[in-house]
């Protein structure tokens, strides 16, 4: 019997959690155990993990010495980038690759065909590349926001009619809260790859300071003006909170939200306003009007299909007059009018199939190994209090939004066992002595 387990570490639980126990769903469902969750101590845990698959989520240096370890401790090893979703430019697909893990990984997973150009064009081998798509984009799909169904509910109970602002300033207004720590860590995950890649950085920092100025500016003068009108202010997974929260405190219709996924306060809301932020494309791909306010144009920016597929507004001025003229048209709710076929050179699954459906086709395509296995880990390690906030997962989040997906593909299921191997690690496996 062949022993198939699928590894997949999380580094963002906001970003990635229903996405990933969405996949692990269907691998279950198909025969495959899966370990799911925080990826430091996962990767730390490897060697004594049983061989599998590993689906690692970044191609860039940091991530590398964890892809070369899976490698040589025998796993099949796949790769895709989450920074290169929705990405339109080369340049970003060749700042967040590592050409070493060309030779090194079994599969490359991009995520459209326009990806799998930019590898070929960086000399990969066209064999080990597979145009999936994204899980992310999965989500977005009508059967799959019934996942957040009870967060939809609660958000409008609370909020009413909101308007919902997604800011995008991970760098000027970096978690770590200081902009030379995060160039550090630019700089380990090979980002710097010649000197125009680190004057792009510092111009994204002054395109950011000017960019805030006029969010900020949008978010007063419309809050003052519509005080009957909730404004939700999500700050990307990156940006500390505290300054935000300080920024505003003295507003009643003003809140400042971080927790969990966007998704559903983009699906609550009257309409989505953005700096540039991959949740305007989000946006739009679930049927969302979307506003994306970007006073100058940056080489850094443009590459976001944002950019393409958001109504763009270059002073806050502009965009406060917009707003005026859809809040006072009665309209009940703001559809998105792009035709989402245009955009799919660059998302794979941006219209009808789904990057899990995908992502096992190309997992189905190895022979496991035939050795039975089982769990001797090391001692779990402490993790600094900024990894528990990027990624923390309780068992019953996992069982909860398995009897979900369970629900919503109305089908017989197999029931699961999920049992903890340690701080927000699981195993995840069919359980037999269910009929």
């Amino acid at each position: 019997m062949q022993n198939k387990i699928v590894y997949l570490p999380i580094e963002l639980k906001a970003r990635e959690f229903e996405a990933k126990t969405l996949l692990a769903f269907h691998l279950l469902q198909n025969g495959y155990d899966v370990v799911i969750g925080q990826q430091w101590e996962l990767y730390r845990q490897m060697q004594f993990m049983p061989k599998g698959l590993f689906i690692f989520k970044s191609h860039n240096a940091i991530h590398l010495p964890a892809i070369k370890a899976a490698k040589e401790l025998g796993h099949i090893v796949f790769a895709q980038e989450e920074e290169i979703l929705g990405i339109t430019e080369f340049r970003m697909v060749e700042k967040n690759t590592n050409k070493e893990i060309y030779s090194v990984v079994d599969k490359i997973l991009a995520s459209s065909e326009f990806e799998k150009e930019c590898h070929l064009k960086r000399m990969a081998n066209k064999n080990t590349i597979e145009v999936v798509g994204n899980l992310r984009i999965d989500l977005l799909k009508p059967k799959y926001i019934q996942i957040f169904k009870d967060d939809i509910k609660n958000i409008i109970n609370e909020f009413g009619k909101f308007i919902l602002i997604n800011t995008n300033y991970g760098t000027s207004n970096n978690q770590w809260g200081d902009v030379s720590i995060l160039k550090d860590i630019e700089l380990r995950a090979g980002s710097f790859i010649d000197k125009e890649a680190i004057d792009e950085f510092e111009e994204l920092i002054k395109w950011e300071l000017i960019n805030r100025g006029e969010m900020h500016k949008a978010i007063i003068e419309l809050a003052l003006k519509y005080k009957d009108i909730n404004f939700v202010i999500r700050p990307h997974p990156a940006e500390r909170l505290e300054p935000i929260i300080l920024l505003y405190e003295n507003f009643k219709n003003i809140h400042v939200r971080k927790v969990g996924s966007h998704l559903p306060w983009t699906k609550s809301s009257f309409f989505l306003m953005h700096s540039q932020c991959s949740t305007g494309y989000e946006g739009e791909i679930l049927g969302k009007k979307t506003l994306n306010l970007v006073p100058k144009d940056l080489k850094h920016s443009q590459q976001n299909l944002s950019d393409k597929m958001s109504k763009k507004f270059r002073k806050a001025n502009e965009l406060i007059n917009y707003v005026d003229n859809l809040l006072t048209s009665n309209q009940i709710e703001l559809i998105s009018e792009v035709n989402l076929k245009e955009y799919s050179f660059y998302i794979e699954n941006i219209e009808n199939n789904t990057a899990f459906d995908n992502i096992l086709r190309v997992v189905n395509l190895f022979k496991y190994s035939d050795e039975g296995y089982s769990f001797s880990l090391a001692d779990f390690q402490i993790r600094h209090p900024r990894l528990v906030e990027k990624c923390f997962i309780k068992k019953t989040e996992i069982l909860n939004l398995l009897e979900l997906l369970k629900n919503i593909e109305y089908k017989n299921t197999n029931n699961f066992d999920v049992n903890e191997l340690g701080d927000s690690l699981f195993f995840l496996r069919v359980n037999n002595n269910y009929v």
